[in-house]
């Protein structure tokens, strides 16, 4: 048996990784990281047991590997195919909406790839953070890019930025996962270049509709006085405090000075009342002091009078004669 060459042995290699990873994929897919096993995906793939440790590492590595490849596979096309010279950023998000969904809709793409994917999504493991940084976070980036010169001029939060985002990519992945329900739904449908592309034009139309709109609201929410005063930015809600603060300072003193002028017109009219009892006070008390007096001369003179009366009838009973007429 003649040996294999060097480049002849590489392709084998290759070969024989390439196989793993098929296997791993539907092993993974249907199975799960946690119940999955070497010796199924090695029985699966043909190859000895040994192999994956040998290509790559071990089974955290080989699944991190099937996941990659996975979503490499979806987001293969560039986002800017078919494109002419100068794009408006209508034929941009077009573009970006068609590349997106011939990935997910790809008649030829294993099963598995999808599957995988949403294990992922609904169990995330560290690889997911690597997917996000390599693959998803550039593509968001472009979409914003697109987004931001639909909207011209205007000046987004960027919470709606965001959401205007997401509201895009969301369109775009209900095809495929909810293609399921949609089968059931509407019945199936063989997604070919031309429904991709009625598709495609759907979404986008869709889309910049929408985004008009918030384009439009946020311009009528940055020209309303009183939606500025409530939703300013920091250093206009902070300057809206301290006139309030103000404010409520000056309403204080307003109350304090009130109190205060009513507390001295209180002392202004005990005063004059005490001026009139010393001035005409004096007057007034000259009749009863003189009234005072005649009552008291008055008892006098009737004490005295009796004095008289009982000294009479004593000297009467003294001498009975000298008291007759």
């Amino acid at each position: 048996m003649p040996r294999m060459t060097l480049l002849e042995r590489d392709a084998e290699q290759l070969v024989t990784r390439q196989r793993l990873l098929e296997a791993a994929g539907e092993v993974f897919a249907d199975e799960g990281f946690r119940r999955a096993t070497v010796r199924d995906i090695c029985k699966r793939a043909g190859a000895n047991v040994a192999a994956v440790k040998y290509h790559f590492g071990g089974k955290d590595q080989l699944y991190a590997a099937a996941i990659r490849f996975a979503h490499a596979c979806a987001t293969q096309l560039p986002y800017d195919l078919g494109l002419p010279s100068a794009p408006t950023p209508r034929q941009r998000l077009h573009a970006f909406v068609r590349s997106f969904l011939a990935g997910l809709l790809d008649q030829g793409r294993p099963a598995w790839h999808g599957k995988l994917m949403a294990r992922e999504m609904a169990e995330p493991t560290g690889v997911l953070d690597q997917i996000v940084e390599a693959g998803v976070r550039p593509r968001f980036r472009a979409l914003s890019e697109i987004i931001a010169l639909l909207l011209g001029d205007a000046a987004l939060p960027r919470q709606t930025f965001i959401a205007t985002a997401n509201s895009v990519v969301g369109q775009i992945l209900f095809y495929h996962f909810a293609a399921p329900v949609l089968a059931r739904l509407h019945g199936p449908r063989k997604y070919d270049d031309a429904a991709i592309d009625a598709v495609a034009e759907h979404i986008t139309t869709f889309c910049v509709g929408g985004i008009e709109a918030v384009a439009r609201s946020s311009a009528r929410a940055a020209s309303s006085p009183a939606r500025s005063e409530i939703t300013g930015n920091t250093g206009g809600a902070r300057r809206n405090g301290t006139a309030l603060r103000e404010a409520d300072k000056s309403a204080r003193a307003n109350v304090r000075q009130s109190a205060g002028a009513k507390t001295d017109r209180g002392a202004q009219t005990g005063r004059g009342a005490d001026d009139g009892r010393d001035g005409n006070g004096a007057a007034a008390s000259a009749p009863r002091r003189k009234s005072s007096g005649d009552a008291v001369n008055a008892r006098r003179r009737r004490a005295a009078d009796g004095d008289i009366g009982r000294t009479g009838n004593a000297r009467a009973r003294a001498n009975p004669k000298a008291a007759r007429p």
